[in-house]
């Protein structure tokens, strides 16, 4: 069997959550051919499906070293470190990635997540590579709503409810969705309130009906 139909038997065992078997087919790939940087990101992708991170980066460190040209090496070893919250690790691989593979939805919605987590400084770059991914790919859900998550964080509640309702009504029993909606309703409301404290408008005590003022930076 040749190379590519090993690695086409492999995709099809990750699609159907296969993973042992997978991981079986991926090591015999290895063990007849050393140097196919495939065999290992197919490898590493697996871990990836299975949540095991350490095993994963280990198979994508070396796929990355077999072959440095690879988009979908760095894009997944990028995806493995924002898994594991190293977001700075993340960015740096995924920027080789978008590199490699210019105006890539998949990997700008990665990119401009990781670049979003790794300060409150990136927040405004985070979002706007995650706009150029919606751009790119406007019904993908995952992307809206990793845009909406991040414009909720980032307290901008208006264009948060706009693009999670989109996202809503294209994956109606989206609990992620679902949550973040709520949220984005919530807050948006409760900083209103908040406003109107400010201008003497509500007493202090009616500014909350949830969280208090001190518990929103661990919330949002």
């Amino acid at each position: 069997m040749s190379n590519q139909l090993f690695i086409e038997k492999l995709e099809g065992l990750r699609h159907e959550e296969k993973y042992e078997e997978a991981i079986e087919l991926a090591n015999k790939l290895i063990c007849k051919d050393h140097s196919f940087a495939q065999a290992y990101e197919e490898l590493g992708d697996v871990f990836l499906c299975q949540k095991e991170l350490t095993k994963a980066e280990k198979a994508l460190l070396y796929a990355v070293k077999l072959d440095p040209t690879s988009t979908n090496a760095h894009y997944l070893l990028g995806f493995c470190y924002g898994a594991s919250g190293r977001y700075e690790e993340s960015v740096a691989s995924l920027k080789v990635a978008d590199g490699l593979w210019p105006n890539n939805p998949e990997v700008l919605r990665c990119l401009g997540w990781s670049i979003f987590q790794v300060s409150a400084g990136k927040r405004k770059e985070g979002i706007e590579v995650l706009e150029r991914a919606v751009a790119l790919r406007p019904m993908d859900v995952l992307t809206m709503t990793d845009l909406g998550v991040c414009y909720l964080t980032d307290r901008q509640f208006e264009p948060a409810t706009s693009i999670l309702t989109e996202a809503l009504k294209l994956s109606p029993d989206d609990e992620r969705i679902k949550e973040a909606l709520e949220n984005a309703e919530f807050f948006k409301i409760q900083f209103q309130k908040l406003d109107q404290r400010d201008y003497g408008l509500l007493p202090p005590r009616e500014i909350f009906e949830g969280p208090p003022p001190e518990d929103l930076a661990t919330t949002l």
